[in-house]
């Protein structure tokens, strides 16, 4: 599972394999959530199919440093030990979201000029 953290809206999508790309994209909305585990099981109980994932990286809008994390933006407080428990996870990466874009350079295709 990946996923994008910010004020406004949590973004889901899950990936079924090496390189590619993410699929059953969802949003919540982040003031509707306190955790991203609360949030994550919000967008997997909405999916057609039960998935279990068994790894998460996720973009959040702050710092990451740590157990603890502080959403920037919103009242989100969690342990990110306690959320990789709580989903059942055997990974749960958090990295800042500026961090994510910069990874996702590279992979991006081509752009032509129209």
């Amino acid at each position: 599972m990946v996923a994008d953290i910010g004020g406004t809206n949590a973004r889901f999508g899950l990936i079924t394999g090496p390189g590619a790309g993410p699929s059953q994209i969802g949003k919540v909305p982040s003031a509707e959530h306190r955790t991203l585990a609360s949030a994550a099981k919000a967008y997997l109980a909405a999916l057609p199919n039960a998935v279990q994932p068994s790894a998460a990286c996720v973009a959040v809008a702050g710092p990451v440093t740590g157990d603890r994390f502080k959403l920037t933006n919103q009242a989100w407080d969690f342990s990110v030990a306690e959320s990789r428990a709580e989903l059942g996870l055997d990974h749960l990466a958090l990295v800042n979201d500026f961090e994510a874009l910069a990874l996702s350079l590279p992979r991006l295709k081509e752009l032509r000029q129209i």
